[in-house]
């Protein structure tokens, strides 16, 4: 792109083959990833928050999480809640997976050693597929009466885990020493009582040794 005066500006700068630095690409997404007012549709928000996170950028405006969707529509759902599969359902849409991506195998290419053009289809589909599936899951929200459970418990909760998971947790060493030890005494104590029972030692743990005793030698 070239400005009034004929100069290029920064895109014109970097290569097409070349990946743009990180740095460059959150100066000009972060402002608008951190608008509260522009609406943000992904699958997986709490991954893309963590993500950004990690580069000083808090997201904001979270107003639609397709994989969340999915999960309080049908939580048992076989094979999860991938993009692919939902794509796959509701769109009647074969996405691109990594593995069309990057290749298979000890063969595939890392993602961040491909170039721009090779990760274009990939990047820009899961975006509007994103999109494309938040129309067709609110509509059955709503029908199914979750909508409620969805808008005022699940997607509130994306920022909290984002948070927690961030934080992480401080672990007491020593409690948990003291703890372990003082169930390995009762555990002790609890398989001797047993053994004194049964009128023999075996593992109590396996099913087949534990019927023995129960059923055949104690009927």
């Amino acid at each position: 792109h070239e400005g009034e005066d004929g100069h290029g500006d920064l895109l014109s700068v970097a290569e097409p083959t070349t990946q743009l630095a990180t740095a460059v690409a959150f100066t000009h997404l972060k402002p608008l990833l951190e608008d509260a007012t522009i609406g943000k549709v992904a699958h997986d928000l709490k991954w893309d928050a963590l993500v950004l996170a990690e580069h000083g950028v808090l997201v904001a405006g979270l107003t639609s999480d397709t994989m969340l969707e999915s999960y309080v529509l049908d939580a048992t759902r076989l094979g999860g809640h991938t993009v692919e599969d939902l794509a796959l359902e509701y769109l009647n849409y074969r996405a691109l997976s990594l593995e069309d991506v990057c290749g298979r195998g000890a063969k595939a290419t890392p993602i961040e050693q491909l170039t721009p053009d090779s990760l274009l289809a990939f990047a820009g589909e899961r975006a509007d597929l994103a999109l494309q599936l938040s129309s067709h899951l609110e509509p059955r929200l709503k029908s199914d009466q979750l909508d409620t459970v969805y808008r005022d418990l699940e997607l509130p909760l994306v920022p909290v885990l984002v948070q927690i998971e961030r934080a992480g947790i401080k672990v007491d060493v020593a409690a948990l020493a003291a703890q372990s030890r003082h169930l390995e005494q009762e555990l002790a104590s609890t398989s001797a009582r047993i053994y004194e029972l049964a009128g023999e030692v075996f593992n109590v743990n396996s099913p087949k040794q534990l019927g023995d005793v129960l059923f055949e030698k104690l009927k």
